[in-house]
């Protein structure tokens, strides 16, 4: 007592019915295997699988139905079973039948023929309709000879549906190798079922996370998090499924962060993610990636190499160095003398100047290695040249020429300003206000000429406390030693 298993698949959707359901259909399709597998040791093939030839019975017990075209391929056989070299008429139901039974190739039907029938059955299980389909038994036959399979519906499991192409190809050498064979395969899916639902949600995840990268804006806090998870599932269902598997999708999600991480101008996070263990990556896609990342680690070197041409921070310590005694002496000299009215010679002034210029130049030439290589030092030498050697030559001019002391201070007050200018601009720009205090106090001397050197003093104090508080507030250099 039971029903057809044709009876059985009428009663449910395949394009809604359950897990469950569908993997107690694939335990029928099991066991009509274990009978072909039988049979074939006996040198015999079905040639006539179909659901209507398949009993279940109440307790679950599955016949193989209906030997009515089955044939031995042994010669030596039982002499009542019909031999498949003596067959000469094409045999078998067009709906599901082989293309090398449909064109009558007698050398090609083995237990490949019987395979292909399994795969027939499989695609009506999955699909609920036979593969082939035509209005009239010609038509039929024309498909099954030339093996026209009706595409699958997009709700077929993409693993089984391949396998039942596969089972179905129109070379039987291509065929899976046996209908034990394909037993397994079905009885490994419904083992890794639970894994490979993951696996499919995770390539879903994956598939997003693609799209998300050709997106205009990039959230990639939302797609470090994505990624993270998918890591997650992909890590939970290795261990259940063969070796090689999960790789590929864990090596498309590690390319997908990786082009996120490029468009963020990040190569060192890609490589990252294409370094990560478990990963497998197609090296078509990878080379190019790999390029980017070089070329954008190339162009960040660059980069880094012109701001650090840049870095007012390279060579403070030598600055201050020299910088606080030449300050000290810059505004004790001219409250001295404006102190105690005596104010030096020219000569003796522009001697000074010049000692101190060869001071500076001296300590830069020892420190080349290290200062040199900025425009900020470079500027700033610059502005020692003018301030020192231009000083000591426009106050030996103008001894020569006769002009008063306080006229040549005056004067030395407005090339200060011009020298503000120079520095706050390719050196320290928070140094500005030098510029309008210098510029009032050349206003200021030339005014009050008597005063000149009071007014300088002052200057130059508010010039050097300036200088010292941009000196003490700058960020420290990371990298460069010696600053």
């Amino acid at each position: 007592e039971g029903q057809s298993w044709r009876t059985m698949l009428a009663e449910d959707d395949p394009a809604t019915r359950s897990d469950e359901r569908l993997a107690e259909h694939l335990r029928v399709l099991l066991r009509v295997t274990e009978a072909l597998a039988f049979a074939h040791a006996q040198g015999v093939i079905h040639r006539d699988l179909k659901p209507e030839n398949v009993m279940v019975g109440r307790f679950g017990e599955v016949y193989l139905l209906d030997w009515g075209i089955a044939v031995t391929l042994r010669d030596d056989a039982d002499p009542r079973v019909p031999r498949l070299s003596e067959e000469t008429d094409i045999t078998g139901t067009p709906h599901y039948m082989a293309p090398e039974m449909a064109s009558g190739a007698r050398d090609r039907q083995g237990p490949a023929t019987d395979v292909f029938l399994l795969g027939a059955t499989l695609y009506e299980v999955l699909t609920g309709r036979t593969p082939y389909q035509g209005r009239t038994p010609l038509s039929l036959m024309v498909a099954a000879t030339r093996g026209r399979i009706e595409p699958l519906p997009p709700f077929v499991d993409r693993r089984l549906g391949a396998l039942t192409l596969e089972a179905m190809r129109l070379d039987p050498a291509e065929r899976p190798a046996s209908v034990t064979a394909l037993a397994d395969r079905i009885r490994a899916w419904l083992e890794q079922r639970p894994a490979l639902r993951l696996l499919d949600d995770a390539a879903g995840r994956i598939a997003a996370l693609e799209a998300a990268v050709e997106a205009p804006s990039v959230n990639r806090m939302a797609r470090e998090a994505d990624f993270d998870g998918i890591r997650a599932t992909l890590a939970q269902v290795a261990p259940l499924l063969p070796a090689g598997v999960v790789e590929p999708f864990a090596g498309r999600a590690a390319v997908a962060m990786a082009r996120v991480a490029l468009a963020e101008g990040d190569p060192e996070a890609a490589r990252v993610r294409l370094s990560l263990p478990g990963v497998q990556i197609d090296p078509e896609v990878l080379a190019p990636l790999e390029m980017t990342i070089r070329q954008q680690r190339l162009e960040q070197a660059r980069k880094a190499a012109e701001a650090e041409k840049m870095d007012r921070r390279v060579g403070r310590r030598v600055r201050g160095i020299v910088g606080l005694p030449l300050g000290a002496l810059w505004v004790l000299l001219p409250l001295h003398a404006a102190v105690t009215g005596a104010i030096p010679p020219l000569t003796v002034v522009a001697t000074g100047n010049a000692a101190i210029g060869l001071v500076v130049l001296a300590l830069f030439a020892a420190r080349w290695q290290h200062l040199g290589g900025t425009v900020p030092n470079r500027l700033l030498l610059l502005s020692w040249i003018i301030a020192t050697f231009g000083f000591a030559l426009f106050e030996y001019w103008g001894d020569r020429q006769g002009f008063s002391p306080q006229n040549v201070y005056v004067i030395q007050l407005l090339m200060v300003t011009i020298i503000a200018g120079i520095y706050s601009i390719g050196i320290e720009p928070r140094s500005w206000p030098v510029i309008f205090t210098t510029a009032a106090a050349t206003f200021v001397g030339a005014m009050l000429p008597d005063q000149v050197m009071a007014v300088t003093a002052a200057n130059n104090f508010f010039i050097v406390a300036i200088l010292l508080y941009a000196a003490w507030t700058m960020p420290r250099t990371p990298a460069r030693s010696g600053a």
